[in-house]
């Protein structure tokens, strides 16, 4: 194997790992909020037995679930493996950037109003890959409901059922699709 190679490979044993089983979690847009979907992410991951590190970002709040919080992504104490940005789509951006400064590898981003709104949103879309490709970032999303593993359950919207593992693994590009489904196999 050579190094390119190489590299491509524990890269990947890397993503795979802080997107299905990461150490530590931030969820950018935390809130005490259930509401908002930074508030419903974070408690959802809290109250589903997460095992690892989470964290949360907010600049208006200094307590978010009893959690390490804080005012910006620069003031985190390490880089997680995984970042949840639920925040406004004009912030996104920054947050990206401030993300691929603390070597962050994966980030899903739960906010909408990007492509699927207008042009506008496309072009902020191509900046957001023009960002996440010089930094090595992998995105998910965005407009995305969120990602649920035996791990953690990083979602904000529709059910949260168990997953005992080594069952059937389900990637869909609708939220409402897999709802419909995780419903029916409940």
């Amino acid at each position: 194997m050579n190094k390119k190679e190489l590299k491509q490979k524990s890269s990947s044993v890397n993503i795979h790992d802080a997107l299905f089983n990461p150490g530590s979690i931030v969820v950018i847009g935390a809130s005490n909020n259930d509401l908002k979907p930074g508030g419903r992410v974070i408690k959802n991951i809290k109250s589903h037995g997460f095992e690892g590190k989470l964290w949360a970002v907010n600049p208006k709040t200094r307590n978010i679930l009893d959690l390490p919080t804080f005012s910006s992504i620069e003031d985190l104490p390490g880089a997680p493996d995984l970042a949840i940005i639920a925040i406004p789509a004009k912030f996104v951006l920054q947050c990206l950037k401030d993300l691929a400064r603390k070597k962050v590898r994966v980030v899903i981003i739960l906010t909408s109003g990007f492509g699927e709104k207008d042009d506008q949103g496309k072009i902020l879309e191509r900046e957001m890959l023009a960002i996440a490709e010089a930094a090595d970032i992998t995105l998910i999303g965005p407009n995305c409901s969120g990602f649920m593993t035996p791990a953690y359950k990083g979602k904000f919207a529709g059910i949260i059922p168990e997953l005992p593992g080594n069952t059937v693994d389900f990637i869909s590009g609708s939220g409402a699709t897999v709802d419909y489904v995780m419903e029916q196999a409940s």
